[in-house]
């Protein structure tokens, strides 16, 4: 099968992406390894405006020239987001993939890239496939309410829309209804491709210690998604009432994003600062090292689509409590393979409490948790699934 990815950012740049880039990339380098025909289409970091190739695992990837990220980059935004329009319009993706010869194209929910692909849907004769990862787009919407009509064409006229699990699909049909968003693609399927494997090392059970706990949090700080603040306010409650220390409690926060000042000044409002620490953006590596020293990795969240780094967390044996919101719901059983919240500090801090004095269920769960995502999150065996539904799409009239 020969099968187009698009996406503006992406894991073979050296800029900070999320996990639903990394899966794109695990996707296309699983597909290619399986013997499909695979070229991943994004955005250069190249001051130079020209389109540049390299081979990357079998994936042939092309980086398109970005006025964003080149010679003009002083320039407003508005500005360099037209040149960006008007450049790709004369040096289109056309001009160096055999569209003919493409069978699926596979990308996000940005618009403008997903109408270009509808429009020259007839013309080459591709099928459209949008993954779908999260709710991103229903922010937007709340945003710049004029994108509503152009999203709801866009995701009713995809060949089918992959939800990365089914707790987002039901999420996301509701939040639709919510703002009479008709949401009635052609078809549809779950799947998601899971983590690469073999870059992790099993946790070791026996640090497992009672009276002690080694928090990690590892997400973006959102204003509407990620709720580190839950968290914050649970320390704050379990610090007043004695149960935690500076001798047998950290909590450390990584990530980036438009939250992190609020989250940081309410640390210090709290008075936790000597508790909670917050850094920056890591490279994967050094997250996995992070990972490796925990106790415990912490996900409070609105919704989600489904995070890498609690399948990550899972696989190398690390316990993880999670918001008690969808996907969760689908994948943790609590006191077996995870632990669920109600998103109140009350919960968590009495989660946190109950971990820190119950190292053997840490130990439990950390083998079950283990066990379920080697069985679900293997990449190859993911990958026969998606290329099944590929076909599958791709066959339909």
């Amino acid at each position: 099968m020969n099968i187009l990815f698009f996406s503006t950012k992406s894991s073979y740049s050296s800029r900070k992406v999320g996990g639903a880039e990394m899966s794109m990339r695990l996707m296309a380098e699983t597909f290619a390894q399986s013997g499909c025909d695979v070229a991943y289409v994004t955005t250069s970091e190249s001051r130079i405006l020209r389109w540049d190739e390299r081979q990357v695992n079998g994936v042939r990837v092309l980086f398109m020239p970005s006025f964003r990220n080149g010679c003009l980059s002083f320039l407003p935004l508005w500005i360099t987001s037209k040149l960006d329009m008007l450049f790709r319009r004369l040096y289109s993706v056309r001009q160096h993939v055999q569209l003919d010869d493409v069978q699926a194209i596979y990308c996000f929910y940005q618009l403008r890239p997903l109408m270009w692909f509808l429009k020259n849907r007839t013309r080459y004769g591709y099928r459209v496939i949008m993954r779908m990862a999260g709710l991103d787009w229903l922010e937007e919407i709340a945003k710049k309410p004029w994108k509503k009509p152009l999203y709801q064409r866009s995701f009713n006229s995809v060949d089918s829309i992959n939800y990365t699990s089914h707790g987002l699909y039901l999420l996301s049909q509701e939040k639709a209804q919510e703002i009479s968003f008709e949401l009635q693609p052609s078809d549809s399927f779950v799947q998601d491709i899971g983590i690469r494997l073999e870059a992790q090392e099993v946790h070791t059970q026996s640090e497992f210690l009672a009276g002690k706990l080694r928090v990690v949090v590892a997400t973006r700080f959102s204003d509407y998604q990620k709720r580190q603040d839950i968290l914050v306010y649970a320390v704050k409650a379990l610090k007043d009432t004695g149960q935690i220390s500076t001798k047998n409690f950290s909590m450390l926060l990584i990530g980036s994003g438009v939250n992190r000042t609020a989250i940081q000044q309410l640390i210090y409002d709290l008075d936790v600062q000597e508790l909670c620490t917050i850094q920056g953006f890591m490279p994967q590596y050094e997250l996995w090292q992070v990972l490796q020293a925990a106790d415990v990795l912490c996900h409070p969240c609105e919704y989600e689509g489904l995070a890498k780094i609690v399948a990550e967390s899972m696989v190398i044996g690390l316990p993880v409590i999670a918001s008690k919101v969808p996907p969760f719901t689908d994948i943790i059983e609590q006191g077996e393979n995870g632990y669920l919240c109600n998103n109140d500090p009350t919960s968590w801090s009495a989660a946190l409490a109950y971990l820190m004095d119950n190292p053997e269920s840490r130990r439990k769960v950390s083998a079950q948790a283990r066990s379920y995502a080697l069985e679900h999150y293997n990449p190859e065996v993911n990958a026969r699934k998606y290329l099944r539904e590929f076909s599958r799409v791709c066959e339909q009239t």
